[in-house]
């Protein structure tokens, strides 16, 4: 099997399968043609609509690829970074990270009418957001002061509660939320050439366990909660899309190629994957059917 991405032509095969089907990337759906990265890519709560980040226009903004339409529209952009867009649980708006106060803060923004207010007023660099399907807490990752690293913290929007989870010496980032809500997986690494881990806790901060054997990237997870997805170069460089249960059985490998990809994400239903495949005109979005609907 054979694919065509910009210019390049790469030779395919794939003997891996999610839910016993095998992942045809011959099939998979191209949804950006422009030069530039389009990458973090994040289902609405529904699956009809798929926010990403692009660099297209000289700094990151946030646009929004409708699925039904088969159309991309922006949803903010400007002279400053817009970056790691994530829903609000309710469907209706965007959460993002932004240097518009020059330094990273948190902001949501109304799809209806497009206004950008602080997601909740602390005096925290804070970026990468991650909601389950509860509105009342968000996590993400704030700059902590007294270790001069990024950290883990949540905020609860009912008592207005800031809480630091993590107080490592090394760099904690991008933590994302189980679809239970009840714990969450996050990147660590002391430099960002050193291999990460990514440690597992709980609400309150308290560690579970860790994979650190498998060079993980991109770690997201299935809407079950049950499987992890991510993108390893552990068995060659350049990276393949990997799935492992969380509780670290199970191992597949899925892709066996030599396209570079980042940032898989699955759909809230299970059966379409987003990722960005890079091409000759940088990384662009591409859709791929895990089962019929």
């Amino acid at each position: 099997m054979t694919r065509q991405i910009g210019n390049v032509l790469f030779f395919l095969f794939l003997v891996a399968n999610i839910y016993g089907q095998e992942i045809d990337l011959n099939k998979a759906k191209q949804i950006t043609f422009t030069q530039g990265d389009d990458n973090r890519p994040s289902w609405s709560p529904d699956g009809s609509k798929l926010a990403f980040q692009t660099n297209r226009n000289g700094t990151w903004d946030i646009y929004c690829y409708d699925l039904a339409r088969d159309s991309i529209f922006p949803i903010v952009r400007g002279k400053f970074n817009y970056q790691h867009p994530v829903w609000f649980p309710d469907g209706e708006k965007l959460v993002f990270d932004s240097d518009t106060l020059g330094t990273e803060t948190l902001y949501s923004c109304e799809l209806t009418d497009r206004k950008i207010k602080r997601l909740f007023k602390r005096l925290i660099r804070c970026r990468e957001a991650s909601f389950a399907s509860s509105a009342r807490q968000v996590y993400f990752s704030g700059f902590d002061k007294t270790t001069t690293e990024w950290q883990i913290y949540s905020y609860d929007f009912v008592y207005d509660n800031l809480n630091q989870l993590t107080f490592s010496k090394s760099r904690c980032m991008d933590p994302r939320v189980a679809p239970d809500g009840k714990h969450l997986m996050y990147v660590k690494t002391d430099t960002p050439l050193e291999p990460t881990s990514i440690p597992f806790i709980n609400w309150y901060g308290e560690e579970s366990h860790r994979m650190d054997t498998l060079k993980v990237l991109d770690p997201c997870w299935h809407p079950g909660g049950l499987k992890i997805y991510f993108v390893s170069d552990r068995d060659v460089s350049g990276g393949e899309l990997y799935s492992i249960w969380e509780n670290g059985t199970h191992l597949e490998r899925i892709t066996y190629d030599s396209i570079e990809i980042q940032q898989p994400a699955i759909s809230p239903d299970g059966k379409k994957l987003a990722l960005s495949i890079n091409g000759a005109l940088g990384l662009e979005l591409y859709l791929i059917q895990l089962s019929e609907e």
